[in-house]
C-alpha cells in the first residue's frame, strides 16, 4: 500500500494523519528487523558448528513422519497433525530453511493482524494504538521464540494471527473472498493444532446457528451453510485422524497419573472404575521424569495401568469430566498465568536462543506479566463495554459484537486446552495466548476510537461504518 492512498484514508487532519503513518510504518519496519535479527542469530552457526533452532523431543517424530509419503494412510494418523509435516515436506526437512519460512510467514501474518485492526478504527490513535499493539505483542519472546522450533506450535500461531486477521477484516466487511479466506485459514488451523480443530468445529456450530436468526438468514444463507459444512467437517476429519493415531492417549495418561489422581478424591473416584492400585500411579506421581521410561515401555510395574489405560482410560477421563463440572470450571484457576502469559525462559536458556534485550523490553509492553494482563482486560472490558453502548458506536456493533465473540472464545479454548493435556501447559496455551492478548489490544483500541469520535462530536465516516458488507475500507 503506497503512503498516498494511506493518505487519503486518514483524518481530515493531514499533518496528524501523515505523521500517524509515518510512526506506523516505522513500527512494521522495526517488527520485521527484530525479527529478522532473532533469525540470524538462531541460524548462524556458533563456535561449535552448531545453530540454535529450538528443538524438543517430538523433532525426531516429526522428521520421520514428514518422511512418510504424502498418499500414505500413515501420514495422516502421525503422532503430530499433519499440517506442520506438510511444511516440513515443503522445506525438504531443512531445519535453516524450516525456520526462515516460518518467520517470513510470522512476518506477513502479525503485519495482516495489524493492518486488519487498524482498518477497522477510524481515528488516527485508534489506529495507531491497535497497529502498534498487535506488534508488540507479535515480538513477545514467548510466541517469537517459536518461529525458529520444529515444533506444530510454529506454524499453528502464524495460522491463528492469520484467522484473527480475517476474523476482524470479516467485522468491516462480509464478501466471498473474505468468508472463503476465513474457513480455508481455520481448516489449516484444525489440521495443524488438535486444539483448534475443536475451535473450528465450534465456529461451525455458531454458523449453523446463525441461521435461526431471520436477518442472517436472510443475507448470508449460504455463507454460513457453506461455513459449517466446511468447518464441521474439517473437525470431524481432525478428530478421526487423531483418534486413528492415538495421539489423545498421553495426554489423558498423564492427566489422569498427575492431575486427576493426585487429589484422595479423585484417586478413590478412578479406582472405584477400574484404575488399578498396585503403587504404579503413586510411583509415577513421586518421579515422573525419572518412571516415564519404563511407563511408556509397558515395564511389568506398569503393565497393569497400561492396560487399564488402554482399554478404559479415555472413557474413565471423559466420564470424570461429565460427573464433575465444577471441577473442569475452577480447576484451571490456578493455571491462569501459565495460560495467559507462557513462561517458555525455561526452554529459551536451554536451547541458547533466548530474546535480546530489546525485544524483551518491547514483548513486554506487548505481552505484560500475568497480574498486570488481568488488571488490563479488565479495564479494557470495562471500557468497551461503555464505548459499544456509545450512540456513536451504533453503526459499528458487528465490530464491537465480533471483539465480544473473540473474547467469549477465550473461554472455552482455554477450558479446552487445560483439560487436553497436562504437561508443557504453556506451550500448549501459546495460541490461546495469542488470542486473549490481540483481543484486549483491539478492545482498547475500540473504546479510545469511540472516545476519541465523542471528544471531537464526530460521527463515523462512511468508510468505516460498517454495514451489511458495503463499508469497504483498505488494508
Amino acid at each position: 500500500m503506497t503512503e498516498r492512498a494511506l493518505v487519503d484514508e486518514a483524518d481530515d487532519d493531514a499533518p496528524r494523519s501523515i505523521l500517524a503513518i509515518r510512526l506506523m510504518l516505522g513500527c512494521a519496519a522495526v517488527f520485521a528487523l527484530l525479527k529478522i535479527v532473532y533469525l540470524v542469530r538462531a541460524v548462524v552457526p556458533v563456535d561449535d558448528a552448531t545453530f540454535h533452532v529450538v528443538r524438543g523431543s517430538d523433532t525426531p517424530t516429526y522428521l520421520d513422519a514428514s518422511k512418510l509419503s504424502i498418499f500414505s494412510k500413515a501420514f495422516y494418523q502421525a503422532p503430530g497433525p499433519f499440517g506442520f509435516l506438510v511444511l516440513m515436506k515443503l522445506v525438504a526437512r531443512n531445519l535453516r530453511a524450516l525456520v526462515m519460512v516460518q518467520t517470513l510467514l510470522s512476518i506477513v501474518a502479525w503485519c495482516a493482524l495489524a493492518m486488519s485492526v487498524r482498518s477497522a478504527m477510524t481515528t488516527a490513535t485508534a489506529r495507531l494504538v491497535g497497529f502498534a499493539g498487535v506488534l508488540l505483542t507479535g515480538l513477545a519472546p514467548a510466541f517469537a521464540m517459536w518461529e525458529v522450533a520444529t515444533g506444530t506450535e510454529s506454524l499453528a500461531i502464524t495460522v491463528a494471527v492469520v484467522a484473527l486477521a480475517l476474523g476482524i477484516r470479516l467485522a468491516v466487511r462480509i464478501d466471498n473472498r473474505t468468508v472463503v479466506a476465513f474457513v480455508a485459514a481455520m481448516v489449516v488451523a484444525a489440521f495443524t493444532h488438535d486444539i483448534d480443530a475443536i475451535i473450528a468445529g465450534g465456529l461451525g456450530l455458531v454458523a449453523l446457528g446463525a441461521i435461526v436468526v431471520p436477518r442472517w438468514r436472510h443475507l448470508h444463507l449460504r455463507r454460513l451453510l457453506a461455513s459449517a459444512l466446511v468447518l464441521l467437517s474439517a473437525a470431524g476429519a481432525e478428530t478421526a485422524l487423531s483418534n486413528a493415531g492415538r495421539r489423545w492417549y498421553w495426554p489423558v495418561a498423564e492427566t489422569l497419573t498427575l492431575r486427576i489422581a493426585a487429589s484422595p478424591d479423585g484417586y478413590r473416584w478412578l479406582v472405584a472404575h477400574g484404575m488399578p492400585d498396585d503403587g504404579a500411579v503413586r510411583a509415577l506421581q513421586a518421579n515422573y521424569f525419572l518412571t516415564y521410561p519404563g511407563f511408556q515401555d509397558n515395564a511389568p510395574a506398569y503393565r497393569a495401568l497400561r492396560h487399564w489405560l488402554d482399554a478404559k482410560g479415555r472413557s474413565s477421563y471423559t466420564n470424570y469430566l461429565v460427573s464433575h463440572p465444577k471441577f473442569v470450571l475452577t480447576e484451571p484457576r490456578h493455571s491462569l498465568a501459565d495460560q495467559f502469559t507462557p513462561n517458555v525462559a525455561p526452554i529459551a536458556t536451554a536451547q541458547h536462543i533466548g530474546a535480546d534485550p530489546v525485544m524483551r523490553w518491547l514483548g513486554a509492553v506487548g505481552l505484560p506479566g500475568f497480574r498486570g494482563t488481568l488488571w488490563w482486560a479488565i479495564a479494557a472490558g470495562a471500557c468497551f463495554l461503555a464505548a459499544f453502548t456509545d450512540p456513536a458506536a451504533r453503526k459499528r456493533r458487528r465490530l464491537g459484537l465480533t471483539i465480544a465473540a473473540i473474547a467469549l472464545i477465550v473461554v472455552p479454548h482455554a477450558l479446552a486446552v487445560f483439560h487436553g493435556d497436562y504437561l508443557e501447559l504453556a506451550r500448549h496455551s501459546l495460541t490461546l495466548a495469542v488470542q486473549a492478548r490481540v483481543v484486549v489490544w483491539i478492545a482498547t483500541a475500540f473504546a479510545l476510537d469511540v472516545l476519541v469520535m465523542r471528544c471531537r462530536g464526530r460521527r463515523p465516516s462512511p468508510r468505516a461504518s460498517i454495514g451489511d458488507g458495503v463499508a469497504t475500507p483498505s488494508m
